[in-house]
């Protein structure tokens, strides 16, 4: 073996001497830096001042009727556009859904030709304010109507960038800022989380509430800037989530420290039965066997001789109930989900009137693009006369020839959860989603039956406000809303 000569040998040694004192020295802070930068600390506590959101927005005695429009209701086969909605029955509209980019973490349209672009051919928008959300903007400032537009963030496809964007400092900065100026920028009156949902670690769960936090104290900084410091007691722009209507999901979040943040919580009481479960089931039922007023209506022995033990289902009843006495968040601010869309199974193995808790095979339907689906103006089924489950508050429609049940809200249930938001002093309602509803036959439509004889809540859009109106023009002069202030001519 070749030996090195001694200043050969010093010199080696030298070198690697100086190259881990380097390394000790340099590169424990590259390493710290590059952390700091894409992974944020938990946060323990939230130091952002806000505008203190009332327990109360809204009088007693007037409910919210919300609606979830979606980006993809203007096309075929559903052909809605927002002119459909009765907005006499409307007091709130969730355009769903701008997303988030996950490389960069800002807000973006999840389809600009429906969202921005396409001509909607309706008399008397503006040239230039066009798609579905210059529809909209023209519709909620006319004189004579009041209701809210909200941006919608996020949804069930767009789940994955939350958990990016959380880790990173600059995504995540870049998402609350983005997310602000696109609010304003398409004339929305307020922004709606929708992130489905965060993990259960101890740590997304505390930056879903930093996130609303942020979001609060940019809308209170805007707010400043348009009307004055000082000059509103209350926020102007409405920040609300929609929320986890299962336990095990929503006891994972600090509902308690959010609520000083949110407007509404949005409960989405829907999907507890689907293509993922086991056995059949009511997807949007409002109470389960055990809970329910009209529980003496069921034989449980019969169920329970077939081995069916379903009796302590998912369902919106305990939801609400988890929000006001665990967590006790003010009812009036909380607005229950209900399904404008149906949940089906195929080859049921009931005998037709014991349907629920049934094994089949298979889920068919597919109106809404997703297996298992039918829209609700889809329904009853051709060969399934429409019923009523009373106990758990559902309607459902069961073919024989195909075996084929379908669970879904309808006019009967629209009633009895308008008696039971009235009962537990809600807010309100919301739907899911607008194109599902029956516009063609008003006594079909589920939103005409829930308002039937309550009196809906308003709150115009600030839009329609002349100091906002000056900041939109000053500050945006080639703005998305500039056409609808500014009429062109020619």
């Amino acid at each position: 073996m070749r030996r090195f000569s001694t200043p050969v040998y010093t010199i080696w040694i030298l070198i690697l001497v100086t190259a881990i004192v380097l390394e000790m020295t340099f590169l424990p802070k590259l390493i710290k830096e590059k952390l700091s930068r894409r992974i944020r600390p938990q946060p323990q506590e939230v130091h952002e001042e806000t505008r203190p959101v009332p327990d109360t927005p809204y009088a007693d005695g007037e409910y919210t009727v919300g609606v979830y429009y979606s980006s993809w209701s203007p096309y075929k086969p559903r052909l809605h556009f927002p002119r459909d909605i009765d907005f006499h029955r409307v007091t709130h509209v969730y355009y769903a859904f701008f997303v988030i980019d996950g490389k960069t973490g800002k807000i973006e349209s999840s389809d600009q030709w429906s969202d921005t672009k396409m001509q909607m051919n309706l008399t008397g928008v503006p040239r230039g304010l066009t798609g579905a959300i210059g529809e909209l903007n023209y519709l909620k400032t006319r004189p004579g109507t009041d209701f809210r537009l909200i941006m919608a963030i996020g949804g069930w496809s767009n789940r994955e960038p939350f958990h990016k964007i959380v880790r990173d400092e600059e995504k995540f900065n870049n998402f609350i800022d983005s997310a602000i100026d696109a609010m304003f920028e398409y004339g929305f009156d307020g922004i709606d989380l929708d992130w489905e949902f965060p993990k259960d670690d101890g740590y997304e769960p505390q930056m879903y509430l930093e996130m609303c936090s942020r979001l609060r104290h940019k809308m209170d900084e805007l707010e400043d800037s348009i009307w004055g410091a000082g000059a509103t007691t209350e926020p102007r722009f409405h920040l609300s989530m929609a929320t986890p209507a299962f336990p095990q999901t929503l006891g994972t979040f600090p509902v308690e420290e959010m609520n000083k943040y949110l407007s509404t919580w949005n409960m989405m009481t829907y999907d507890y039965h689907g293509a993922w479960s086991e056995r059949t089931g009511y997807h949007s039922n409002l109470y389960n066997a055990t809970n329910s007023p009209n529980k003496s209506h069921l034989d449980k022995r019969r169920y329970e001789d077939m081995g069916i033990d379903n009796f302590d289902e998912l369902n919106a009843h305990d939801a609400v109930v988890m929000m006001t006495e665990q967590f006790k968040v003010n009812p009036r601010k909380i607005a229950l989900g209900m399904a404008a869309y149906g949940r089906g199974f195929t080859n049921v193995r009931g005998n037709g009137d014991q349907l629920i808790g049934q094994k089949y095979s298979g889920v068919g339907g597919e109106s809404e693009g997703e297996p298992g689906m039918w829209l609700y103006n889809q329904l009853p089924l051709p060969n399934g006369p429409e019923q009523f489950d009373d106990v758990w508050v559902s309607a459902y429609s069961y073919d024989p020839d195909t075996k084929t049940f379908v669970a879904y809200d309808n006019v009967d249930s629209m009633k009895i959860k308008k008696d039971y938001v009235k009962d537990k002093e809600l807010a309100g309602a919301f739907l899911w989603e607008s194109c599902g509803d029956n516009f063609k036959d008003k006594d079909r439509s589920l939103v005409r039956a829930f308002t039937e004889n309550i009196k809906v809540a308003r709150k115009p859009t600030v839009y329609k406000d002349s100091k906002l109106i000056q900041y939109y023009l000053r500050t945006k002069p080639d703005g998305f809303l500039v056409p609808m202030y500014r009429p062109m001519n020619g």
